[in-house]
């Protein structure tokens, strides 16, 4: 039961990134290179809130290294739904679901081995 609550929050959350990327393609019209700009500053951010909160609710040991490897993971899969946006913006290519459940699929990998590693 709690592992499904879990996956759902990540699937909310990845939504809510995919609603900001959204937003801004519907606003802008960014080059190839700041595809990967605006996803990786947009799930940087992300990441930066959810270790805002962890510090409230853990120590700062494990917070010291959620602040490395949550960017990294954030950051990555954020690119990957910044790339599917962009490419569905000027291709029309329905291919931005897939990787929007890859980037899904990445998140609950990446907390999934983080969370046997630290309980």
């Amino acid at each position: 039961m709690f592992f499904a609550i879990y996956n759902l929050l990540i699937l909310l959350e990845e939504f809510t990134k995919w609603i900001s990327l959204y937003y801004y393609y519907s606003t802008h019209k960014p080059q190839n290179i700041d595809v990967y700009t605006v996803g990786a500053a947009v799930g940087i951010g992300f990441a930066f809130i959810e270790n805002s909160v962890s510090y409230i609710t853990r120590n700062l040991e494990i917070l010291f290294i959620r602040g490395f490897t949550a960017n990294i993971v954030h950051g990555f899969t954020c690119i990957i739904l910044s790339y599917g946006l962009w490419k569905y913006k000027n291709t029309n290519k329905q291919y931005w679901l897939l990787l929007y459940f890859l980037s899904v699929l990445i998140h609950v990998l990446s907390n999934s081995v983080s969370s046997l590693i630290w309980p």
